[in-house]
């Protein structure tokens, strides 16, 4: 996000890139000290989403024992952030309130990396639950081995043949992939010549559909985290629709205005509205919702004919 143009202007990237660690050091000490103290999930939330604020200077929110900075003597540029680049400000916070919504996984402090750890080199060193590939000359040999079979198209026993000067044993290994290749590759043509195809199902699922019903998978988030994230999406709402005059006038360009393109996801304009009114009552909004949301390229006749006649309509005026 700091090194791509269409993130942001360059000021506020720089800004976020040397300020990434002290972001950081200020979520990992307020875990520390919620899970020292006993205090709730809620309150560490509330850090973590302040976190950015603190950083760029707006230390209104900050807990005590987080801050202890004047709040008057110091540059604020969070508000600076918001009115020239409201869209980079946004894509920040949706980061840190992603990482808020786990804040009772982080106030445990726990992992399971020194587990991970211990049971990878068990299964490297006894060979527990794959072959140890890394050994000496083994991957190396396996590559020069593929790359050599590639080139030539001859079968596994050529290479043996040059190598040993004679040929495998009928009952060896390679003598025995190879004639398995060619039964597969036998019965696979004489398929093409009937016109059939042949799939094999491995895992065939003849209960109910796993996205439907009582079986269904559940959502990610519970029922009171997902009422603060929509609380939070409507209070971004309120937010743009009380700054239209300022959204108007940094996205002059439209099209061409990154900050356009995704402040358009967030509203209905008429170039979308008339799919929505004319929606039928029994049919779900879930691939409007979508499409709205999450389509790479914004298709409309309207935005098509304004592309090609704006040339013409500055000269006209």
């Amino acid at each position: 996000m700091t090194v791509k143009a269409q993130s942001g202007k360059l000021e506020f990237r720089k800004m976020l890139s040397g300020n990434i660690l002290r972001i950081r050091r200020g979520i990992v000490s307020a875990i520390m000290y919620r899970k020292v103290n006993g205090h709730s999930v809620a309150e560490l939330r509330q850090d973590i989403m302040n976190s950015i604020n603190h950083v760029f200077g707006h230390h209104e929110e900050c807990a005590s024992y987080f801050c202890v900075k004047n709040k008057t003597d110091i540059a604020d540029y969070t508000e600076k952030i918001k009115s020239m680049d409201q869209e980079f400000y946004a894509n920040v916070m949706k980061h840190i309130r992603n990482l808020a919504r786990h804040s009772g996984s982080l106030l445990q402090d726990v992992d399971s990396n020194i587990v991970e750890s211990y049971n990878a080199i068990i299964a490297k060193v006894i060979g527990g639950k794959r072959i140890n590939f890394a050994m000496n000359r083994s991957y190396s040999g396996r590559c020069m081995l593929a790359a050599v079979t590639k080139n030539t198209s001859r079968p596994l026993y050529s290479l043996h043949k040059v190598l040993y000067h004679k040929s495998p044993s009928k009952r060896g290994f390679l003598s025995a992939v190879e004639l398995k290749r060619k039964r597969k590759q036998n019965i696979q043509n004489i398929a093409r010549l009937k016109n059939k195809r042949f799939k094999k199902q491995l895992f065939k699922n003849n209960g109910p559909d796993l996205s439907y019903g009582e079986n269904a998978v559940r959502p990610d988030m519970d029922h009171l985290e997902f009422d603060r994230q929509k609380e939070d999406i409507l209070n971004e709402m309120k937010e743009v629709a009380s700054k239209r005059d300022e959204i108007q006038k940094q996205t002059v360009e439209q099209y061409e205005n990154v900050q356009w393109n995704e402040v358009r996801r967030k509203l209905l304009t008429a170039s979308n509205f008339g799919r929505i009114i004319s929606r039928r009552p029994y049919t779900g909004c879930e691939n409007i919702v979508k499409s709205l949301l999450y389509n790479t390229q914004i298709m409309a006749h309207s935005l098509d004919y304004g592309r090609e006649n704006e040339v013409v309509a500055k000269k006209e005026l």
